[in-house]
C-alpha cells in the first residue's frame, strides 16, 4: 500500500429521521482507554472522549475560510493535513476490498494538531472531500454505499464523540461556483454544456439527505447539522453562534471573522480561463508536435493554468490581467437548465425543508432560479 502523500496546511483537501431513537455508538475495542495521547492501531490520538466536529463540506461553501478560522483558534485542535490526505487515499482504495481499512500507513501520524493532554479541547476534522467520492464523478450506487459506509465506520472508530457539519448553498450560485472551479482545473465546456454533461454529478452532491443519513446511522440525527453558507457570508458571528448552540463548539473571537478566503472567479475571468484551456487542449493535439513535445506540453499545462488563474485573480493591474479583461467579453452564462430547475424545485428544496425547517431563514431564497437562455 502506498504511503500517504504529504499535504501543505492549506491543501483542501438517505433521508435521516431526527425523531428516531439515537443509535448507541460503540467505540472500537482499541479505543476504550480515555488516557491522553492514546493511540488506535498506531494512530496518535487525544482522549477518545474528546469532543470533535467533523465538517464534510459541501464544496464551494466557504470551507477554506472556516478551516482558516479554526486553525487560528488557540482552543481548537485542527486536523493534520498529512493525515487527512493519507486517510482519503485509504478510503478510495478500500472500495474494492471487503476488509476493514488498514491504518498502518498512517502509523505514528497524529490525526489532530496541538491536542496536548486537554480532554475538553475540541478537535476539528474539516475536508469537503468527505462529501463526494471523486470530483464531478458520480460513482455506481454500490461503490457510493461502500465508500460512505467505510468513511463513517472509520470515524466512529477514531472519533466516537463527534458532531457532523454539512454546509449548503443557494443552488444556482453553488452550481456557478462549481463551474468556476471546473474552469480553474482546465475545463473547456460552456456553462450550459457543463450542466448537461455533469447534471447527474451535481444532483448527486446536492442530495445532502443521503449524506446526512450516512452519518446519522452511526452518530444519530441530532448530531448531524445542516447550515447555510449565506449565514456565514452575511453574519459569521451568527453562524458560529448557531453552531455553538447545536454542538457546544467554542465560538471564534471577532478578530478572526474579518477574512473571507478563496474568492471565486468572476464571469469574465472564468471565460478567459475557459478559452485558454480550450486553446491549450487544441495545441496538445496539434499534428505538428512530436511525442516528446506533446508530453512536455501536457506536463506544464497545470502550471500554466495555475499561473493564469493567480494572475487574473490577485494581480488585477498586471499587463496580463488587463489584457485578458480587454480581450474577453463578459459571457452571458444564463441560468439553469430545465432539468436542474425541476430538481431544485421538486427535490432539493422539499428535502431541505424536511431536514432543516427554514434553514435559518434562508430556504425561501433557494427557490429563486434564473432560467437558461
Amino acid at each position: 500500500m502506498k504511503p500517504p502523500r504529504k499535504a501543505e496546511p492549506t491543501d483542501k483537501i438517505m433521508t435521516g429521521n431526527p425523531g428516531a431513537p439515537r443509535p448507541v455508538i460503540k467505540p472500537h475495542p482499541r479505543m476504550l482507554s480515555a488516557e491522553a495521547g492514546h493511540s488506535v492501531e498506531g494512530i496518535i490520538l487525544p482522549p477518545s472522549n474528546a469532543p470533535t466536529l467533523i465538517h464534510v463540506g459541501l464544496h464551494k461553501t466557504a470551507s477554506t475560510s472556516l478551516q482558516h478560522i479554526w486553525l487560528k483558534m488557540a482552543n481548537m485542535a485542527p486536523m493534520s493535513p498529512t493525515f487527512a490526505a493519507g486517510m482519503l487515499d485509504l478510503l478510495h482504495e478500500a472500495v474494492t476490498s471487503d476488509t476493514v481499512i488498514n491504518l498502518s500507513p498512517l502509523k505514528d501520524e497524529p490525526m489532530f494538531l496541538n491536542t496536548g493532554d486537554d480532554a475538553d479541547k475540541w478537535q476539528v476534522f474539516s475536508t469537503e472531500a468527505l462529501s463526494v467520492f471523486k470530483w464531478l464523478t458520480t460513482p455506481p450506487a454500490e461503490v457510493a454505499r461502500i465508500y460512505f459506509d467505510r468513511q463513517v465506520d472509520l470515524f466512529t472508530r477514531l472519533c466516537p464523540n463527534a458532531h457532523i457539519l454539512i454546509v449548503v448553498r443557494e443552488p444556482q450560485a453553488w452550481i456557478k461556483s462549481i463551474y468556476m472551479q471546473y474552469l480553474k482545473t482546465g475545463g473547456t465546456l460552456t456553462f450550459r454544456r457543463f450542466q448537461l454533461v455533469h447534471g447527474a454529478d451535481l444532483r448527486f452532491v446536492l442530495a445532502v439527505d443521503r449524506l446526512k443519513a450516512a452519518w446519522a446511522s452511526r452518530y444519530g440525527g441530532d448530531r448531524v447539522h445542516i447550515l447555510p453558507f449565506e449565514l456565514f457570508r452575511d453574519d459569521p458571528s451568527h453562524f458560529f453562534a448557531e453552531l455553538h448552540a447545536r454542538t457546544g463548539i467554542p465560538r471564534p473571537p471577532a478578530a478572526l471573522l474579518t477574512t473571507y478566503l478563496n474568492i471565486s472567479l468572476n464571469a469574465r475571468e472564468g471565460e478567459f480561463l475557459r478559452k485558454t484551456n480550450e486553446f491549450m487542449a487544441l495545441l496538445t493535439k496539434s499534428e505538428s508536435l512530436d511525442d516528446a513535445s506533446r508530453a512536455m506540453l501536457n506536463k506544464v499545462k497545470p502550471m500554466v493554468a495555475a499561473t493564469l488563474r493567480s494572475e487574473i485573480q490577485h494581480h488585477k493591474r498586471s499587463l496580463l490581467s488587463r489584457t485578458a479583461s480587454k480581450l474577453t467579453p463578459a459571457p452571458a452564462h444564463g441560468g439553469l437548465t430545465a432539468d436542474m430547475q425541476t430538481f431544485i424545485r421538486d427535490t432539493f428544496i422539499p428535502m431541505l425543508a424536511v431536514e432543516t425547517g427554514d434553514l435559518c431563514g434562508y430556504l425561501e431564497n433557494y427557490a429563486n432560479t434564473e432560467p437558461a437562455e
